[in-house]
């Protein structure tokens, strides 16, 4: 562990402790604050948790990998193609969104759109994806048309979850 040169009542002549001390990402990032404690002392733990992490993955059994390889074949996504082009358009109707006030009519407009393209999506995937979508969709069936912050947040998260396929 290496520790300061300088102690804290001394300056030094090229000033690089001082500027580390008020940078705000001091002490983070690969190649910080070398003479500091606390970078000095997270290399090793790192390299600790590398080499445990690697320890632990060779032991894995044949049956985890094997869970693994039919979990993959039950999460198919039968059509690619629907999926990419759906999420596009919710992509870009979430761009639009953000900039623009929705009345009563375009919001219920959307969620209708929200609404069909679960559907779409539905079918296009696994049962086992399907599912998935269910439990995280947002229900836009009430008798009120969704507010902006719902659809804004539906939109968002079916975006986020359909780049998590890819």
């Amino acid at each position: 562990m290496a520790l300061p040169t300088s102690g804290p009542d001394t300056e030094t002549d090229s000033g690089t402790d001082a500027d580390t001390d008020t940078d705000p990402g001091a002490g983070t990032g690969a190649g910080a604050g070398a003479s500091t404690v606390g970078s000095s002392a997270e290399v090793p733990l790192s390299a600790e948790l590398l080499s445990t992490a690697g320890g632990s993955a060779e032991g894995l059994g044949g049956s985890t990998a094997e869970e693994f390889e039919a979990a993959d074949t039950a999460l198919e996504i039968e059509s690619p193609g629907k999926i990419i082009r759906i999420g596009a358009m919710i992509k870009q109707l979430l761009e639009e969104v953000r900039n623009t006030s929705l009345d009563d009519a375009s919001r219920e407009q959307l969620g209708r759109i929200y609404d069909s393209s679960i559907l779409e999506l539905k079918s296009a995937l696994s049962p086992e994806l399907g599912q998935e979508l269910d439990t995280l969709s947002f229900d836009f069936s009430s008798e009120e048309p969704p507010t902006e912050a719902e659809v804004r947040l539906a939109q968002a998260q079916l975006v986020g979850w359909l780049e998590g396929l890819f």
